[in-house]
């Protein structure tokens, strides 16, 4: 079975906001000199969005990717990246699509 569009768009959508993540994490974290718990896990987060958005651009099937789509909305609206929710809430959309699904559990 081909990989969906859909699916390849997801992953495009969370690289570019596990990106943004990483940024905007990355400033919160030079502005509180590190102190902000809920930086290190948006920059944690970020990695696991980028990992993922590249493997489901690399061809693989990745049943999880709802769960790290999940959690990158929560580590967006930690660290008020709101452009990264608004992407990975389009991913978590594309990610419940049939297709998508079908194609990720057969």
């Amino acid at each position: 079975m081909d990989m969906p569009n859909d699916y390849k768009n997801t992953g495009i959508l969370m690289l570019i906001a596990g990106i943004m993540n990483m940024i905007v994490s990355g400033i919160w974290m030079a502005s509180s000199l590190c102190l902000c718990v809920n930086s290190w896990f948006t920059l944690v987060v970020a990695f696991a969005e980028i990992g993922v958005g590249a493997m489901i651009l690399s061809g693989n099937k990745i049943p999880q990717a709802k769960i790290v789509s999940i959690l990158g909305i929560v580590g967006g609206i930690l660290s008020f990246s709101m452009m990264a929710v608004g992407l990975e809430v389009f991913a978590t959309i594309l990610l419940g699509k049939p297709e998508v699904e079908e194609y990720l559990n057969g």
